[in-house]
């Protein structure tokens, strides 16, 4: 399905049965994740709306990302599909997302889950920032099996290259797109979100893994520390896509 927001066409699927969840995937991904094993035993009890994020999947891009831009999109969403109370979900880059949304719109929101989510910008992600060699660095890394195999030493990127989903979104990402996402989490960085945080009143769930990013750790550590309401989760045997077996 896709709606008009925004004056952008936004892609979206709705499957299973219960409270309302909204679902932002990672960088590079597309919203076919929330319909893998490990998300349907997470989401048992919820109806899933997943979104493709601008830019991924079957959703149209934009010419410039800001957040208030994604915010507009995402509100919008809700009220297109019906929804002035509901679970907000975000993986990874969707979580930064979702955590944003949330600090902005409280009365909104319900119920905060964050799931591999870092605010911290990794230090080996500012080579995509180098103009003229970004581009080429991000094919190589996302599009070249030898790239894939390079990226899959780090723990947290471990058997990245043996599934085929993810290989697929992977191929099928734009690499334009992407790099403007990672331009925007450079700039969104550099803002102090443990204490924009401070104020969240929701329940609010972070799930981590065994094997993964250094900043995912520290960003989950700093929230738990400064919400009152909040559940940390960790699943010792996954890495960072925790939908890959």
């Amino acid at each position: 399905m896709k709606a008009d927001l925004n004056g952008y066409n936004i892609h979206f699927e709705v499957f299973g049965e219960g409270q309302p969840v909204i679902c932002l995937h990672g960088w590079n991904e597309e919203c076919s994740v929330f319909k893998t094993r490990a998300y349907k035993s997470l989401l048992q009890g919820y109806k899933i709306y997943a979104v493709d994020l601008p830019g991924f999947g079957e959703s149209e891009g934009l010419d410039d990302y800001t957040f208030e831009v994604l915010n507009e999109i995402l509100e919008q969403f809700a009220e297109y599909v019906g929804l002035n109370d509901f679970t907000l979900l975000g993986q990874c880059m969707g979580g930064i997302i979702a955590l944003d949304f949330a600090i902005r719109h409280k009365e909104k929101v319900r119920k905060l889950i964050l799931i591999e989510t870092m605010i911290y910008f990794p230090l080996w992600l500012n080579l995509l920032l180098v103009k003229y060699l970004n581009s080429w660095v991000l094919k190589f890394m996302i599009k070249r099996k030898i790239g894939m195999k390079m990226l899959a030493l780090h723990r947290a990127l471990k058997n990245t290259g043996r599934d085929k989903r993810l290989m697929r979104m992977l191929k099928k990402a734009d690499v334009a797109q992407s790099l403007k996402y990672i331009r925007l989490m450079k700039k969104y960085s550099r803002y102090d979100h443990i204490e924009r945080s401070k104020d969240l009143n929701m329940p609010v769930t972070i799930i981590t893994t065994g094997n993964t990013f250094y900043e995912v750790k520290k960003t989950a550590s700093q929230l738990v520390n400064v919400l009152e309401n909040v559940q940390r989760f960790t699943i010792p045997s996954k890495s960072h896509f925790i939908y890959i077996q």
